[in-house]
């Protein structure tokens, strides 16, 4: 079975065939940033877990099992890296990558359509995104890339925008909608599961666009704000495989984007975030639900980052936000602004 195939004839997957169109302004400043948003709300606790914490092996029996059994990366403070991210265990072992906790923007409910333009954004209605914000105060050429302008990037300061020149992956609230047509259909409810689990076509095809913004970023006069989208990461089911896989494509777009940026990278960050995390525990089909607080990883080539930051809130029952979620202790759009004024060197406004 063929994911791509099987969702298209879902209605779920679009064609997309217009060339991109570059509308870069002029910009001497050799700071450069790239936002990657996953859409579809990744496991933070997966990616960076507790794994020495009796209350994560107790609430994911199986999941940490897993986890444990395909050697993960220490880190520090009982936390592990999954090691489907080689390329970033090479980072954080540089001191050029930091995992934020217990992150998460301040929606509090499950929707991916409503979370997702909140993290872009900051509310659910807006039609101005925060990366628009940045460019407008930096006065710098930006460039979103993916199957559509993201709210990310829409407002009043001009966002080149490079789309997906193929079929483009289904949106989470089109993979959402068809798990609710397909809920009393068990066998293409079975099938939906099994399509979501199958690998892309042309892997490595993400990377190479990555790689080649990542080059047009490097020039002098080239983009200094960039914005990728990767989605696939909403894991209710058979989580161990499908987030290996995610992630493997994630570490080769960062792995891309850092090449292709080449001496330019010691004045770069990358963030990677999603619209929220997942549940403490395991449901049963070995996969997660919809969360509250996240995962937000920092990479910089200028180094000197900790492995970790952030308060941790425990993970026992009592600790949890409505007795299920990782409860948050760090808010994403006001971190993100401390630290970008850090890396450009001037105070920025509040990006929400």
């Amino acid at each position: 079975m063929d994911r791509r195939h099987f969702l298209q004839c879902s209605g779920a997957a679009l064609a997309l065939t217009a060339l991109p169109i570059k509308t870069w302004a002029t910009s001497a400043r050799p700071e450069r940033f790239i936002w990657i948003t996953l859409r579809g709300g990744w496991d933070g606790l997966a990616v960076v877990a507790p794994l020495a914490d009796p209350e994560y092996l107790k609430a994911r029996p199986g999941l940490s099992k897993q986890l444990k059994q395909a050697k993960p990366v220490p880190l520090e403070r009982g936390f592990v890296l999954h090691p489907a991210l080689q390329f970033a265990a090479e980072r954080f072992a540089a001191r050029q990558a930091c995992a934020h906790l217990a992150v998460a923007t301040d929606y509090r409910q499950r929707s991916h359509f409503d979370g997702q333009a909140v993290l872009e954004s900051g509310t659910v209605h807006a039609r101005h995104g925060w990366l628009n914000t940045l460019a407008q105060a930096l006065d710098a050429p930006a460039e979103a890339v993916g199957p559509r302008k993201p709210l990310l990037a829409q407002g009043p300061h001009p966002v080149a925008h490079q789309i997906h020149n193929r079929l483009a992956s289904p949106t989470e609230q089109r993979l959402a909608l068809l798990r609710e047509w397909y809920r009393d259909e068990p066998r293409l409810s079975g099938l939906l599961q099994q399509a979501q689990a199958l690998p892309e076509q042309q892997p490595g095809k993400m990377s190479a666009q990555a790689r080649s913004l990542a080059e047009a970023m490097a020039q002098e006069q080239g983009p200094v704000l960039a914005a990728l989208e990767l989605s696939g990461w909403d894991s209710h089911a058979n989580q161990h495989g499908q987030l290996n896989r995610a992630l493997k494509q994630l570490d080769e777009v960062v792995a891309a984007l850092v090449t292709g940026l080449g001496p330019r990278w010691q004045h770069s960050q990358i963030w990677i975030g999603s619209e929220f995390g997942r549940t403490v525990a395991e449901n049963g089909t070995r996969g997660t639900d919809h969360g509250t607080g996240g995962l937000a990883l920092q990479l910089s080539g200028a180094g000197g980052l900790p492995s970790l930051s952030g308060d941790w809130p425990g993970l026992a029952p009592s600790q949890r936000y409505q007795g299920r979620d990782l409860q948050p202790t760090q808010p994403l759009h006001p971190l993100l602004q401390r630290q970008l004024s850090r890396h450009f060197g001037q105070s920025l406004p509040a990006l929400i």
